[in-house]
């Protein structure tokens, strides 16, 4: 089903409590797990407009969790960052690690035709890939979501890294 404004503002009412609840032990701040809560409407205004959601409560503490463990993401890597300043003499001496034009070119082409496979495959399929692979949702997550067993699931997973394969060792055969 598509969730309307005010379906969303219902499952938001419904729900507030827990998910702040979540939120909070995830970032253990009361001020970010609002803001983590009203990114999370945002996101889901966004999407109820383009998508058909079969479970709204699964999708809508998997949005707001994956944005926490973004945030918790970022914030460790700014840390270390800061931590691990090095002096730009230092620096200097570091050799490059930037690839070769050549080596650059061939992950290109790598990702063309992996996205190229991406895109040939049906639209369950390459739905189920890209919610688990670039989503981070769990099997039984994408089950209820789109409404099917964590046995089909596992089978279009394994269509969508088959024909992901197939298209790379096609790539280095060439």
């Amino acid at each position: 089903m598509s969730l309307t404004y005010l379906q969303l503002e219902q499952l938001f009412a419904s729900q507030r409590e827990a998910l702040s609840r979540r939120l909070m032990r995830l970032v253990r701040s009361k001020e970010l797990a609002a803001d983590l809560i009203q990114e999370t409407f945002v996101r889901l205004m966004g999407m109820s407009e383009t998508q058909t959601v079969s479970n709204p409560r699964a999708l809508l503490f998997r949005t707001a969790s994956n944005l926490a463990i973004d945030h918790l993401r970022k914030q460790k890597v700014e840390s270390r960052h800061i931590s691990e300043s090095v002096p730009l003499e230092a620096a200097e001496q570091v050799a490059s690690q930037a690839p070769t034009p050549e080596r650059e070119l061939w992950g290109k082409q790598q990702l063309e035709r992996v996205q190229a496979a991406i895109d040939a495959l049906p639209a369950s399929v390459r739905e189920t890939f890209l919610l688990h692979r670039f989503h981070g949702y769990a099997y039984h997550e994408i089950a209820a979501i789109q409404g099917v067993s964590e046995s089909t699931v596992d089978k279009r997973m394994n269509r969508a890294l088959k024909d992901c394969w197939a298209a790379l060792q096609s790539q280095n055969n060439s």
